[in-house]
């Protein structure tokens, strides 16, 4: 993320291996370094996980809003936690992004990012149409509102189509082996 201008948007490849290192040296760097506030989307792990993962890392998540897309289908209720909303399911990709609007409205600093975790997971919930057409509206918003973006997605798993259509839309694509 160094060396590229405010407002950028980054996809990220990497193995199931690295994944977790990955995403944490990446929000060390975003949080702890750069010292921008922003809102991490999960679909993977569970917002209880990864707050207590990244703290262990010395993250400060109170530098992050989270979108929880997976507990509630372990029984959590949607809602809003803290500094977690619990959204149904990852299939409720209009509601995902009316939150994000909401969280981001929140932070009050202009340098903000956004973290979605991962393009993969959420393709097992969704088609790749819907994943393609919510990643561009997602871009673009990032792009109006001058925020910085990462996109998390495992290499091998993601579609080829998918990646191609995000890489047209992305500054810089990063494979982490």
């Amino acid at each position: 993320m160094r060396g590229l201008r405010e407002g950028f948007v980054v996809l990220i490849l990497t193995s199931a291996e690295n994944f977790f290192k990955v995403t944490a040296a990446l929000l060390d760097y975003a949080v702890n370094e750069a010292f921008l506030n922003g809102v991490y989307i999960t679909a993977g792990r569970p917002y209880t996980y990864l707050a207590k993962a990244f703290e262990d890392k010395g993250i400060n998540i109170e530098r992050i809003r989270f979108i929880d897309c997976i507990s509630a289908l372990a029984g959590i209720h949607a809602g809003r936690e803290g500094n977690c909303i619990y959204v149904e399911n990852p299939v409720a990709l209009e509601t995902i992004s009316a939150h994000l609007d909401t969280l981001l409205s929140e932070i009050g600093s202009e340098k903000k990012f956004i973290f979605l975790d991962s393009l993969s997971t959420f393709l097992i919930y969704n088609t790749e149409s819907s994943i393609a057409k919510f990643s561009h509206s997602l871009i673009n918003k990032l792009r109006v509102l001058n925020t910085n973006g990462v996109f998390m997605s495992l290499e091998k798993e993601a579609p080829t189509e998918t990646i191609q259509r995000l890489i047209q839309l992305c500054d810089k694509v990063i494979k982490i082996d």
